[in-house]
């Protein structure tokens, strides 16, 4: 269950951000692809991921990684108007696919 919830949020993220999930789970560090992982990441939490399988899918050996990743979501989502248009885009499609219980 959680694999598909990680493979869902990804292909979500890759699709707006406009990056292949392979780039996502790689080490790359250019700044589209750490943009669109730093998005994962946070929605991957938001959705009740823990860091260690959100570590483990990104093929990373420390939490604090994934910790790191949340820190600087805010700041990006503060400073970048384009990193705020893709996190709304991708919020309202993860909330089509995973509507809130009642």
């Amino acid at each position: 269950m959680k694999s598909e919830i990680l493979e869902q949020i990804a292909t979500v993220v890759s699709g707006v951000c406009e990056v292949s999930v392979e780039r996502i789970r790689s080490h790359n560090k250019s700044e589209d692809v750490v943009d669109a992982r730093t998005i994962f990441v946070h929605y991957c939490r938001k959705y009740g991921l823990t860091n260690n399988s959100i570590m483990r899918y990104l093929h990373r050996t420390r939490t604090c990684v994934v910790d790191n990743y949340l820190a600087n979501f805010y700041i990006y989502h503060k400073q970048s108007y384009m990193f705020r248009l893709s996190c709304s885009k991708i919020a309202d499609k993860l909330a089509e696919m995973f509507p809130p219980t009642t």
